[in-house]
């Protein structure tokens, strides 16, 4: 079955409320904590209590839960609710055939991304290894709902982003509409920043704008960092992780794990 873009949203969230009814999605209880950091207002995501996802096989995006399937989404996507999110809907963009989760993306990849924000304004984003914060190795992008925060920005590295304040390595680009020249806008944004060899980097697309970060670490001591902490979204375990990002200051842990 395919997807029906035209009302994807609409049925991830009536789809995630049965889910969950069910079972079937095991959502991370958290609270949202703002921390300030060069003018970047930081949403550190603070989980309720400790836990930790089970334990899953070499390839556990291959079969899932059908009663998190969305349907398909060419070219060569199967879409599904993520079983374990921080906020819903949370969707995952999954490879039908095998490819390694830090292969770099084509112009296919960027087409089911156009599709999605074209049909949700919303959120894309890619961890290309383990060290960008990728917990499976199969090909799959995700897609959350914007604004990330309350607010009228997107995210809360807009404004930075625009006045090229953000202090950790990354290059941008306004967002190119076609596949075919998002893909070649990613290529040359991966080349600025040394990445362009399958090197671990972090990818966030907005109806706006597209964000490419080196990376060499998957997280700061025990804070692990993905793409969303890029775009000023971070979350922790406890807060005595979260007195720690206080204390050095979020940007900090993102020039750490970039460096």
């Amino acid at each position: 079955m395919e997807v029906d873009l035209s009302s994807l949203w609409a049925v991830a969230e009536e789809r995630a409320k049965v889910a969950l009814a069910e079972g079937a999605i095991e959502p991370f209880a958290s609270r949202a904590v703002t921390v300030d950091d060069g003018g970047v207002p930081v949403v550190v995501r603070v989980l309720s209590g400790a836990r930790s996802k089970p334990a899953t096989g070499p390839d556990a995006l291959a079969q899932q839960d059908p009663r998190l399937e969305l349907g398909d989404l060419e070219p060569g996507y199967r879409v599904i609710l993520n079983r374990f999110p921080v906020v819903q809907p949370h969707l995952l963009l999954v490879s039908r055939e095998f490819v390694p989760q830090e292969a770099p993306l084509e112009p296919g990849d960027f087409a089911a991304i156009g599709a999605c924000l074209d049909a949700v304004d919303g959120i894309a984003f890619y961890n290309a290894g383990r060290e960008a914060g990728a917990s499976q190795s199969r090909r799959h992008l995700q897609l959350v709902a914007a604004p990330l925060t309350d607010g009228a920005s997107r995210t809360p590295i807009d404004d930075a982003l625009r006045r090229n304040a953000l202090p950790f390595p990354h290059a941008w680009a306004p967002r190119h509409q076609s596949a075919a020249s998002l893909h070649a806008a990613y290529r040359a944004l991966l080349a600025r920043v040394g990445a362009e060899h399958q090197q671990p980097h972090n990818l966030i697309v907005t109806r706006d704008w597209m964000l490419v970060v080196p990376r060499t670490r998957a997280g700061f001591e025990d804070v692990s960092v993905n793409a969303l902490g890029f775009a000023g979204a971070m979350l922790v375990g406890s807060d005595a992780q979260l007195s720690l990002v206080r204390a050095i200051g979020p940007m900090r842990v993102l020039r750490h794990v970039c460096s």
